[in-house]
């Protein structure tokens, strides 16, 4: 204060005064009394004022958060959500018939919640095992008593139909754009769906993939080609166009999962080619509801098509050209 110039420390003393009660005399006690309750309404106003002003800033901070979160769930429109193992479709194959390249290349995605089973079949599982309703049913008729490769649009999203890439995707999702995806099951424990990439073949094959031991038990997929069915890669999805023990039909004619073992000795004996056999590693997983939401902005058309057109042999080099080529033969077949 010794450095203060005389109107400062005047200044000082009246914005002082109202947070902290000066001594006056005794005398003056009774005669203060108004000026108490003025010091004491001034100290709560400035008070209110304080925390209206930081309200308001905290309130513009989650605003903008929000804003932006919404901005992203709209230009994503997913929720990349871990399947629980057991409701993933599974071969014999566990995680020791694979290399270390291929079993442990990244940590395991973090567990969903665990939930208690459910005492009654959720609504959007019921909702799932409903067939496809077709856009056009004229359409679809005619289409599943042909004998040529088949495809129709349909309105809803269920296992067995396949999701065809429209509007790109933006930002980390871009990987998506020109995707041909199966979907293969609904969730039970949480509403959300996943299925496989089937146009996103690589340059290796089994061979590379499998440990020796399983490379000897399945010496007939050794050459078979990896595809990339999505970003959660400690899964390995096989569809094929037998039936074998354990395997689940995801629409007539089409399989995921069973033995394949059982596949190889039907490979053996002629009755089918290695073309219908293929290995998937990864998967994609939504939220039903964020892709409802891509659907609904025009980034995918839900298609029904037939095995012959969804099992295409994958190219010697696979390339951006055949990923489309692939995606292109399906929206020809709609046409």
């Amino acid at each position: 204060a010794k450095n203060l110039s005389p109107p400062e420390i005047v200044m000082g003393e009246r914005i002082s005064v109202l947070f902290w009660k000066q001594p006056q005399p005794e005398g003056k006690a009774k005669q203060s009394a108004p000026a108490d309750i003025f010091l004491l309404t001034a100290r709560f106003i400035l008070f209110a004022l304080a925390c209206m002003f930081f309200a308001s800033a905290i309130s513009k901070q989650v605003k903008a958060g929000n804003d932006n979160a919404i901005k992203t769930t709209t230009q994503t429109g997913m929720r990349m959500l871990p399947i629980p193992k057991a409701e993933l479709i599974h071969t014999e194959l566990v995680e020791t018939d694979f290399a270390p390249l291929y079993s442990a290349s990244s940590p395991p995605p973090p567990p969903p919640p665990s939930l208690p089973p459910p005492l009654h079949m959720p609504a959007w599982v019921e909702e799932s095992l409903k067939p496809a309703r077709p856009l056009d049913p004229n359409r679809s008729r005619a289409a599943l008593n042909s004998a040529h490769p088949w495809a129709y649009l349909v309105r809803d999203a269920r296992p067995g139909t396949v999701l065809v890439g429209g509007k790109p995707l933006a930002g980390e999702l871009s990987y998506l754009n020109g995707a041909v995806i199966l979907l293969l099951h609904v969730c039970g424990c949480q509403p959300s769906i996943y299925g496989v990439i089937l146009n996103a073949p690589t340059n290796s094959t089994m061979g590379t993939a499998f440990c020796a031991n399983a490379a000897a038990r399945y010496p007939a997929f050794v050459n078979s080609t990896i595809r990339d069915g999505g970003p959660f890669e400690r899964h390995w999805t096989v569809l094929s166009r037998m039936a074998s023990d354990g395997a689940r039909e995801v629409e007539p004619g089409l399989y995921a999962g069973g033995s394949l073992a059982e596949l190889q000795q039907r490979v053996w004996q002629g009755k089918e080619t290695l073309d219908a056999v293929a290995f998937y590693r990864g998967y994609v997983a939504w939220h039903l509801d964020d892709l409802r939401e891509q659907i609904g902005h025009g980034h995918w058309q839900v298609v029904k098509a037939s095995p012959k057109l969804l099992f295409q042999p994958p190219q010697a080099q696979p390339s951006q050209a055949g990923r489309e080529a692939f995606h292109q033969s399906l929206l020809a077949a709609l046409t």
